[in-house]
């Protein structure tokens, strides 16, 4: 009976078994579920590619954009030395080149920035409109199994000051469809 409707149901709960199999992958412990959310992804390709509107389509559809949406964070120190390269952990998922912006901040600058009555949208035009000091790429392995990911990405030396390191999955900064990140950080010693 897989071509009815009621069936599309019973796929999205074989999907959200194999997705939850998925997210217990840990890199450093228990590497045995890497690729379980690979085999979501296939069922709900499967249901989603039907001209249907059913209840387990519908789902399929959800987690199918869940498992493949793009993801990034950053941690970097709150203080690095000057005159010396310093590093940010990446966490990354589905996709393969991070773009960064470096900006130079003070603190008239960032209670401007972050004014609580403004939206996330309004924040981030007023960031990524800050002069930028420096800007490059770095490539990151593309493991296609729609894990997240972690990488050191080395950042060039600074002079003492107070920064905005902003990154993006695309080349342009938008802001539809494009995730950014972003850490403040010191340069002193």
């Amino acid at each position: 009976y897989q071509n009815l409707p009621v069936a599309d149901k019973a796929w999205y709960q074989l999907a959200s078994w194999y997705y939850q199999k998925g997210r217990l992958y840990d890199p450093v412990r228990d590497t045995a579920n890497r690729y379980a959310l690979l085999s979501a992804k296939e069922i709900c390709e499967r249901i989603a590619a039907k001209k249907d509107s059913s209840e387990g389509w519908a789902n399929c559809k959800n987690l199918l954009a869940g498992i493949t949406s793009p993801e990034i964070n950053m941690q970097t120190e709150k203080v690095n030395v000057p005159g010396q390269a310093f590093r940010t952990l990446v966490s990354w998922r589905n996709f393969t080149q991070l773009h960064f912006r470096v900006m130079k901040v003070d603190r008239n600058i960032l209670q401007k920035i972050t004014d609580n009555n403004q939206t996330d949208e309004d924040y981030w035009k007023k960031l990524l409109s800050l002069p930028v000091i420096k800007t490059f790429s770095r490539a990151l392995p593309d493991t296609r199994d729609h894990q997240t990911h972690n990488a050191e990405i080395a950042i060039d030396a600074l002079p003492i000051g107070q920064y905005a390191l902003v990154a993006s999955v695309g080349r342009d900064f938008g802001l539809k469809k494009n995730p950014l990140s972003v850490q403040y950080f010191h340069v002193s010693n």
